[in-house]
């Protein structure tokens, strides 16, 4: 699980940059595509960088248990969807 939390943290920090990135390259063109209020389309938003983030985690658990070895013993999804909720309740301990 520490391995999986460093790589975690170290992914999202560069989708932070990367979404620093796209909304540096937005402006008024882009946002006009949106036809709802600046706070509905700031709900969106943020929405969506959870959605990112949780995208990001998602693959760094799952190239995580890609690389060990499968127990024989059950069935791999039920220990990732529990790996990948501890990773994602250690992020959000900031």
């Amino acid at each position: 699980m520490g391995g999986e939390l460093r790589d975690a943290k170290k992914v999202l920090k560069n989708l932070d940059v990367m979404i620093l990135a796209v909304k540096g390259k937005g402006g008024y063109k882009d946002r006009k595509m949106f036809r709802v209020s600046d706070l509905e389309f700031d709900q969106f938003f943020t929405k969506c960088v959870a959605d990112f983030r949780a995208v990001f985690i998602n693959i760094v658990v799952a190239e995580a248990m890609l690389q060990e070895p499968a127990p024989s013993i059950h069935v791999r999804w039920e220990e990732y969807l529990q790996r990948r909720a501890e990773c994602m309740a250690q992020l959000g301990k900031k």
